[in-house]
């Protein structure tokens, strides 16, 4: 019965929480909101995983949430792994406002596990929400 139940993501909820994010991400990362250091040294990595979950799930809601974790953080750690190339093309790409906040700039070791932290999270949250929405499900049945 279970796997007759349309078990895909509310691409409504996905875009809301997406936009949500990136602007909490943006906001971090301001200097006209006096965050905690603790805020404002981590979150913004950790949103930026949690956008790119939010992106992967609107584009493929049926996609199971370990599989779509696992994506989310390997092309977090790949976006931050190409930090240490200097080809002039992506360094000027990387100048722009925009290369900035899709590539980042300047390798950081600690950035792999605010990154890992940002999937967990999200999955979990994910996980919750399929959970509740197969629940409704059945209980509409």
């Amino acid at each position: 019965m279970l796997e007759l139940l349309d078990n895909s993501r509310n691409r409504l909820l996905c875009l809301a929480g997406l936009l949500t994010v990136i602007a909490l991400g943006l906001a971090t990362r301001s200097t006209s909101i006096n965050w905690p250091p603790f805020i404002s040294l981590h979150a913004g990595d950790a949103l930026w995983t949690i956008a790119l979950y939010l992106g992967i799930a609107l584009l493929l809601p049926r996609m199971p949430v370990l599989p779509l974790c696992i994506l989310s953080i390997g092309i977090s750690w790949f976006v931050e792994l190409t930090q240490l190339l200097t080809w002039k093309w992506l360094s000027d790409l990387r100048a722009t406002q925009i290369g900035r906040l899709f590539l980042g700039i300047g390798f950081q070791w600690l950035d792999f596990p605010r990154y890992a932290a940002g999937a967990a999270a999200i999955s979990i949250l994910d996980a919750i929400f399929l959970v509740k929405q197969t629940k409704l499900s059945i209980d509409e049945e």
